[in-house]
């Protein structure tokens, strides 16, 4: 499991997450909502070792991991998929894939091998394109590479930041259907998402997070139920009274 426990996180003198707490269980999907500017990636970013916080624990499979360094934080099992993909658009889809798993490259190739077979069977429209250089991928190829490049770590969970801007809604409703197959093979997913309403057909949990703090969270079912989750995110109008 992991758990957030009152994180405060500073960027500069502005303090970005005010006391933000979370749990996600093994096999979970956790979505992270809310508007642009509210903390979404800074909380992301904490929980994958960019950002130092200043208060608050995060605690891993029972041990506090806070203020641990990224490369320490991806050997324990999480991984950061970021916004705005960051692949290495000059390598090949292959050699991005290899990267995913630099920390064990040199004890296991033969299990990375075999791992990235995988990720061509989650991502079968990648195959036949392994020696194309990622930069003449379409967006959304390239966004099911960048997670492609995030599980090839093994992780246990996988944070992934915004994956549906700038796609269109079928490749958007391909990668969420990826992420809900993905969570059967028991890694959890914290999923921070403009698209609520995608978001939540896959979630099992979410939050809203506003100005840095928590200001709903609970099912996806009930989030979807909710008439301020329906009003502020889904475009859904309050009824008028008569």
């Amino acid at each position: 499991m992991l758990e957030v426990n009152g994180l405060e996180v500073y960027h500069g003198w502005v303090q970005a997450l005010h006391g933000v707490s979370l749990k996600v269980s093994r096999g979970e999907l956790v979505a992270v909502l809310g508007p642009n500017g509210a903390g979404k990636s800074t909380l992301l970013g904490t929980l994958a070792g960019l950002y130092k916080p200043a208060g608050g624990e995060i605690i891993l499979k029972g041990r506090s991991v806070t203020r641990r360094p990224p490369e320490y934080m991806v050997r324990q099992g999480i991984a950061l998929v970021p916004e705005r993909r960051e692949i290495f658009t000059s390598l090949t889809v292959y050699d991005n894939l290899i990267l995913g798993a630099y920390h064990r490259y040199h004890s296991g190739k033969a299990d990375i091998r075999r791992d990235a077979g995988m990720i061509l069977d989650l991502f079968p429209a990648l195959r036949g394109r392994e020696d194309q250089p990622a930069g003449m991928l379409s967006g959304g190829l390239q966004q099911m590479l960048a997670i492609g490049r995030g599980l090839m770590s093994r992780p246990s969970f996988l944070l992934l930041d915004e994956p549906s801007t700038g796609l269109a809604p079928l490749v958007v409703k391909e990668i969420m259907a990826s992420l809900a197959a993905l969570k059967k093979t028991g890694v959890a997913v914290v999923l921070v998402e403009q698209n609520t309403k995608a978001a939540l057909k896959v979630a099992d949990r979410a939050l809203v997070v506003e100005r840095g703090r928590v200001a709903l969270s609970g099912t996806a079912d009930n989030m979807l139920k909710d008439t301020r989750v329906q009003e502020a995110y889904l475009g859904r109008a309050r009824p008028a009274v008569s």
